[in-house]
C-alpha cells in the first residue's frame, strides 16, 4: 500500500483500466511475483446512483511483469478478460502467484 500511496501522491486519480507500476513487489517484500496493479470497476459494487452523483467503486488487481508487458502490447482490458475466466471477481492472492 505504501508503494501505491507514493504513486497516487504524484498522480491525480486512477481511472478504470489504468495500470500502475509500483516499482517492486506489491507486498513490499519479495514473496510474490505481482509487481504491478490494474484498476477495474469492482464486480460486486460497480457504480451507484446517489443524490450527489454516480460514484464508481474501484478495485486493484495484482499483475505480474509478464501480464504488465502483455497489457502494454495489447490492452489492459484484454489481459483482464483472460484473468476473469478463472477468477471472475479478480481477487488478488499474493500466495498463489509466487515468483
Amino acid at each position: 500500500m505504501e508503494r501505491l500511496a507514493k504513486t497516487v501522491w504524484d498522480s491525480s486519480d486512477y481511472a478504470i483500466a489504468d495500470r500502475v507500476g509500483v516499482g517492486g513487489p506489491i507486498t513490499g517484500r519479495p514473496i510474490t511475483a505481482l509487481d504491478a496493479l490494474a484498476v477495474v470497476l469492482d464486480p460486486d459494487l460497480g457504480e451507484i446512483d446517489t443524490p450527489h452523483g454516480r460514484p464508481a467503486f474501484k478495485q486493484l488487481v495484482g499483475m505480474t511483469a509478464a501480464e504488465w508487458e502483455e497489457m502494454k502490447r495489447t490492452s489492459t482490458e484484454q489481459v483482464l478478460r483472460g484473468l476473469h475466466v478463472n477468477n471472475p471477481l479478480l481477487v488478488t492472492d499474493v500466495q498463489l502467484r509466487k515468483p
